[in-house]
């Protein structure tokens, strides 16, 4: 290596604000630090933390701003000359400053003796070092310059003059290189002192001789003069780099990353900035154009197509300590729809950029034949860089990275990553399906929060040779305030994002709320804002309609999660086409909503379009005729439908009272409770052929009716379901208010609660409700009233588990069907002899009993089938069901096993046989 080949690094900082509001910044290559746009030195910090002489904080941050500490330089000199590694440093018995040990920098003692005994530094007088005070430039110089060689009071680097004398030397010797500007009486930063550690490295060891010579008085002069220290047989000169590290450095362009190797291409430039070695073994001619390195331990493919230099170990391409970009680069990172051609110059960001007459282009780190020219970038034109990338880059989410590799002001290379969009279907343990391909965690980097129906970014991997699959970003509930076309754009969140390849985009228009998924400027997917049983935005059931003094009003009632309170909302009078009148609003029906200027305009729901985020839209009829609306079907306390479309128990169902003509009257119910109704089977409780409108979505898979407005002929006051389970741990009495007072378990809690009537509930017992209305103010620490309460509902049986798989979610009832433990089913914990309730238990097979076995739990099925799934399951936590007893007899069975089952006397041998 040479001792001055330190071109001044040029740093451009441009921030791009392109049509799709990306920042794009120039910056060092390597980018190891988070701040490393931040350093000036990039070449010298790079390769000093390759060489392990600096790092970083632990954020992932270098700060090159801050200054360099007098203990801190200590140890990064002495593990400098120790080729990297960690010295082995001790301490006096006397420390030689008295205001090291014992302090907070008691840490550095060994490596302030160790350069001490080096004569590289010297205290700041009174037997001080002052460990913690701020470094010079000139300090440092000197500390160095001593570790090349040079002798302190032999250059006079002590004494009144040192600074001058030091200043004079480094100046020589190319410590300052890149810095000219430095102060170097000044604090030196963490950036600077890189830059001078590096320069150091790579300037040449020095020696002295001793020259004997004649004076003219005659007499013999001993005299002593400096020089580079010259080694073995051709007394080669030898950098600190050299020896210490025993490294040889070539320099070339990255041409190929591909795991852990590596391939840099050389010019004849390059080949004379090198170590020697890179000279054809046989002497003559160079011919070396292109080396490559092996076993790499660190990915450099965020260099690719940049002026590098390879630090390894003494000819062993094996064994690379580092890799570092030349200050020669000038890096550009920008997103291909971003890009176009300006008349041969290639322009982003409002920017056009010169170019060589030929750009060197890889594609995913593999470089394309034949060189590209700026036209090639055409987005108007529709070109393509590479035929086996079809996509247009005028919608590209792919990123590219411009190089001007060879510091002559013109982009010389492109790197560009494919960036694709995918919808995961599938995922499992090991592998997941994205955009139909299957892609397994064994053989590619997976993040571990992708999660089914997300949309994942998916990009080459060079260095693993894998692909490398990241969720992409998800915007959720922002509005879509303006769309272009010509390509189709949409402003969400305020900012414009072009439609990519396929973008499932669900006819959303300006106004909508949507949850979008997007990436580098390009958005893949967008819904109206909902989900699998979310809510319904922008829908409302209009109530009432009229006047007052200050204008047309509308009672509503809106459909996104607040379906408990009406609003009285202003009407645009004059909407525009599209939208409904005053005049012609049905009192009762559903539509969708907008706000301008504070006043509500209404449309039609339209049922061709499944705008409505995740939820489809069915039909809109009158509740005012029972000839219209949808077909609801479906007897009581079972399956209901909608237009054939099954309800959801966890639906929203919204009644109306078809016969008020004076204000529509409407309840709010679930899907479970609407369920328990009848059709056209009372006054109370039926509906008739009276369906106004309905959504649905997709549930576990399956299309359902997750939101529904049904007229009714009268809206009940009472209705029974069963969408919570409680078991109850202390018996009711009745209170002075007349409400009876008990306590249950839910599975998490005791709760306190009242109920309406004089039902005795004892403890033991397992009770279905729908609710629990919370008040405060009731006495004796009763949390609320317990509605539609049912003590009826079907325990089918005391029950053995004859067998539970080990994930806790199979069992079996009967010893030969299975029964599923589903998601929905609820599993309450309790000891049935003490009546405590558990949070956490076990599923266990049920304990023998002579030949026969003891019940252990208490269950409900889905249905009447024997292997239907699990709806309730009560577990006895001791597997010991208090107050029942099951007996299966054998074929052998016999009078003792009968008296066996009698004698058991704290259970109760009843009507729960099986014979």
């Amino acid at each position: 290596m040479r001792g001055k080949e330190f071109p001044q690094k040029k740093v451009l900082s441009l921030v791009l604000c392109v049509a799709v509001m990306l920042s794009v910044m120039v910056m060092g290559a390597g980018a190891a630090f988070s701040d490393q746009d931040k350093i000036e030195n990039t070449e010298a910090v790079d390769a000093c933390s390759a060489l392990n002489i600096i790092g970083g904080y632990e954020d992932g941050s270098y700060h090159p701003e801050r200054n360099i500490k007098r203990s801190e330089i200590t140890k990064m000199i002495c593990v400098a000359l120790n080729g990297g590694k960690e010295p082995n440093v001790s301490t006096n018995v006397t420390p030689t400053f008295n205001d090291v040990r014992g302090t907070n920098a008691a840490w550095a003692e060994g490596y302030i003796e160790s350069c001490v005994a080096q004569g590289i530094i010297s205290g700041v007088g009174g037997g001080r070092f002052s460990p913690n005070g701020n470094v010079t430039g000139t300090q440092l110089a000197k500390m160095l310059l001593v570790s090349l060689g040079y002798n302190a009071d032999t250059e006079g680097f002590v004494g009144n003059a040192w600074a001058t004398n030091v200043n004079v030397v480094a100046s020589q010797k190319g410590l300052y290189e890149g810095l000219e500007s430095m102060d170097a009486s000044a604090a030196i930063t963490r950036d600077n002192a890189a830059q001078m550690v590096w320069n150091a490295l790579n300037a040449y060891e020095v020696e002295y001789k001793t020259t004997i010579i004649t004076g003219e008085d005659g007499k013999l002069e001993t005299i002593v003069t400096v020089q580079d220290k010259v080694v073995g047989s051709n007394n080669d000169k030898i950098t600190l780099l050299r020896d210490k590290y025993d490294a040889w450095v070539y320099v070339g362009t990255l041409t190929s990353v591909k795991s852990s190797n590596l391939t840099i291409s050389m010019t004849a430039a390059d080949r004379a900035a090198s170590d020697p070695s890179v000279d054809n073994p046989a002497g003559g001619a160079t011919t070396v154009s292109t080396v490559d390195f092996t076993k790499l331990t660190v990915d450099y493919s965020n260099l690719l197509g940049q002026k590098v230099k390879v630090m390894f170990k003494n000819g062993k391409t094996n064994e690379v300590l580092g890799v570092y970009a030349t200050a020669d680069n000038t890096i550009y990172n920008t997103v291909m729809n971003a890009v176009d051609n300006d008349n041969g110059k290639i322009k982003f960001g409002g920017t056009s950029y010169s170019t060589d007459s030929a750009i060197t282009v890889y594609i995913d780190g593999t470089k394309l034949v034949g060189p590209k020219t700026a036209a090639d970038f055409d987005d108007a034109a529709g070109k393509q860089l590479d035929s086996t990338r079809p996509v247009d880059n005028n919608i590209s989410a792919d990123e590219v990275t411009f190089v001007d590799s060879d510091d002559n002001g013109k982009i010389d290379t492109a790197i560009l990553t494919t960036v694709d969009a995918a919808k995961v279907t599938y995922i499992s343990s090991d592998e997941i399906v994205a955009g139909g391909t299957t892609y397994k965690y064994a053989d590619e980097k997976i993040a571990s929060d992708v999660e089914k129906n997300d949309y994942v970014v998916i990009r080459q991997d060079l260095y693993n040779d894998c692909k490398n699959i990241t969720r992409a970003d998800k915007l959720t509930g922002v509005k879509v305030t303006g769309t272009k076309q010509n390509p189709a754009q949409y402003l969400i969140d305020g900012s414009w994002y072009v439609a990519g390849t396929k973008a499932d985009m669900n006819s959303v228009k300006s106004g909508d709320t949507v949850d979008a998924y997007t990436i580098n400027g390009v958005v893949f997917y967008a819904k109206r804002t909902s989900g699998e049983n979310a809510s319904l935005s922008d829908v409302a059931i209009v109530l009432a309609v009229g006047s007052d003094i200050q204008g047309d009003k509308a009672k509503i009632l809106k459909l996104d999660g607040t379906t408990s309170t009406t609003e009285i909302v202003d009407i645009d009078n004059a909407p525009g086409s599209g939208y409904v009148a005053k005049s012609a609003l049905k009192q009762g029906a559903v539509y969708e909503y907008s706000v301008k200027g504070g006043e509500y305009r209404f449309k039609d729901l339209n049922t061709a379009t499944d705008y409505f985020g995740d939820y489809t839209a069915l039909n809109d009829g009158s509740p005012n005729s029972s000839s219209s609306g949808m077909a609801v079907a479906g007897a009581a306390n079972s399956d209901k439908s909608i237009n054939n479309i099954k309800v959801d128990d966890s639906a929203k169902i919204v009644l109306i009272d078809k016969y008020n003509t004076t204000g529509t009257d409407y309840k709010v119910i679930t899907g479970k409770q609407f369920k328990s109704l009848g059709v056209a089977g009372g006054s109370n409780e039926a509906y008739s052929n009276g369906g106004i409108a309905a959504f649905i979505s997709k549930v576990n898979g399956v299309n359902r009716v997750t939101y529904g407005v049904v007229a009714v002929n009268g809206i009940a006051n009472n209705f029974i379901t069963n969408d919570h389970y409680g078991y109850v741990v202390e018996s009711s009495y009745q209170s002075s208010d007349g409400y009876m007072v008990y306590t249950i378990w839910n599975g998490t809690e005791n709760v306190k609660v009242q109920e309406k009537g004089n039902a005795q509930r004892n403890k033991g017992t397992v009770l279905g409700y729908s609710s629990i209305t919370t008040e405060s103010g009731l006495a004796d620490n009763v949390v609320g009233t317990i509605e539609d309460v049912d003590d009826s509902f079907g325990i089918v049986d005391n029950g053995i588990i004859y067998g539970v798989s080990d994930d806790q979610k199979t069992i079996s009832l009967d010893g030969s069907n299975t029964n599923e433990i589903t998601k929905d089913t609820v599993v309450l914990y309790v000891d049935t002899k003490d009546h405590k309730g558990y949070a956490n238990g076990e599923i266990q097979e049920a304990d023998d009993f002579g030949s026969g076995k003891i019940a252990n739990v208490m269950y409900k099925l889905d249905g009447t089938a024997k292997d239907s799934d699990v709806a309730l399951l009560i577990v006895d936590v001791k597997n010991n069901l208090h107050g029942a007893f099951k007996y299966n007899f054998g074929a052998d069975a016999n009078a003792a096993d009968i008296n066996l089952a009698l004698s058991k006397g704290e259970l109760l041998l009843a009507a729960h046989w099986i014979l």
